[in-house]
C-alpha cells in the first residue's frame, strides 16, 4: 500500500498534522517537511484530562529533535540517545492556540489544537533531523511522549530558522480524511488519472478511518451507522482500476 502512495498521491493533497518549515536567512528560501504524528497512550489520557478540566499526569509541553528513527508508537517514550544538542524547545508565545492565524501552518484548523516551535538560526544545527517528540520540560530517559513522529530526513544550517508546527484535533482524521462518531463517510464516484480513491468506513468513533487518501470532506456523502463497514481502496489507472480491500 505504501508503494502506490508513493505512485498515486500528491503530498500536497494529503492531510499532515505537522509541518516543519527550514528557512535560509540568507536567500529566503523556505523548504517545507511535513509528517503524520503517533498520539500516544499517555497523550490520549493528557488529553482526555485536558477536556475534563482535571489536572493533567503528564504536563506535556517541548519539543525534541533526533538525528534518527524513534520509531514512533503508541508507548514511545523519551530517550536521551539521538537528541539533538539544544533543541529542547517550549512552545511560541501565545502557543498552544486553537483556529492558528499563522498562513504558514498548512495544518491548522478550526477544530484543531496547535503548537507553534521556533528555532532561531545561532539555537543548533544539524546535518540529519528525522525524529520528534513533544514531552514535558527538562524531559528523562523512559520520561512519557505526547505524540511522535519521523520525517523525512532533512538538514539545518547555521543560517537557516526552523519553525516546527504540531497540529492536534479531536476529529478522527488520517490522510485528510474526516470521520464523525458512529457515521461512515464516503466520496463520491470520481475517475481521476493517477489519484488514489477510497471509500473510508467506520463503525464508530474509536476506529480511524484506515483509507490512505480520502478526497476532501464536501465530496463525501454521510450515512447512517454501518456496523459492518469495509474499507476499500481503489487505484485509477486512466481507465482500469485496481481495487485493494
Amino acid at each position: 500500500m505504501k508503494l502506490f502512495r508513493k505512485l498515486f498521491t500528491e503530498e500536497e493533497n494529503e492531510y499532515f498534522n505537522v509541518v516543519a518549515l527550514v528557512t535560509d536567512e540568507q536567500t529566503g528560501l523556505t523548504r517545507v517537511h511535513r509528517a503524520h504524528n503517533i498520539v500516544t497512550t499517555a497523550g490520549n489520557v493528557y488529553t482526555a484530562q485536558k477536556a475534563a478540566g482535571e489536572a493533567t499526569t503528564n504536563a506535556f509541553a517541548n519539543l525534541y529533535l533526533y538525528s534518527a528513527s524513534i520509531t514512533p508508537g503508541g508507548s514511545s517514550t523519551y530517550s536521551a540517545t539521538n537528541v539533538i544538542a539544544s533543541t529542547e524547545k517550549a512552545p511560541a508565545s501565545g502557543y498552544p492556540k486553537s483556529n492558528d492565524s499563522d498562513t504558514d501552518n498548512t495544518g491548522k484548523g478550526t477544530t484543531a489544537v496547535t503548537r507553534k516551535y521556533f528555532y532561531a538560526a545561532a539555537d543548533f544545527n544539524a546535518a540529519t533531523i528525522i525524529g520528534a517528540l513533544i514531552a514535558k520540560a527538562a524531559a528523562a530517559g523512559g520520561d512519557p511522549t505526547y505524540a511522535a513522529w519521523d520525517f523525512t530526513s532533512f538538514g539545518k544550517t547555521a543560517s537557516d530558522t526552523l519553525t516546527v508546527y504540531h497540529n492536534s484535533t479531536m476529529l478522527w482524521y488520517n490522510d485528510g480524511c474526516q470521520q464523525d462518531h458512529d457515521h461512515r463517510l464516503q466520496p463520491r464516484p470520481q475517475r481521476i488519472p493517477g489519484r488514489l480513491l477510497a471509500e473510508c468506513a467506520g463503525p464508530t468513533a474509536d476506529i480511524l478511518c484506515q483509507s490512505h487518501r480520502c478526497l476532501p470532506s464536501e465530496d463525501h456523502l454521510r450515512h447512517g451507522p454501518d456496523r459492518h463497514a469495509k474499507r476499500q481502496v481503489r487505484v485509477d489507472l486512466g481507465g482500469r482500476q485496481l481495487k485493494l480491500q
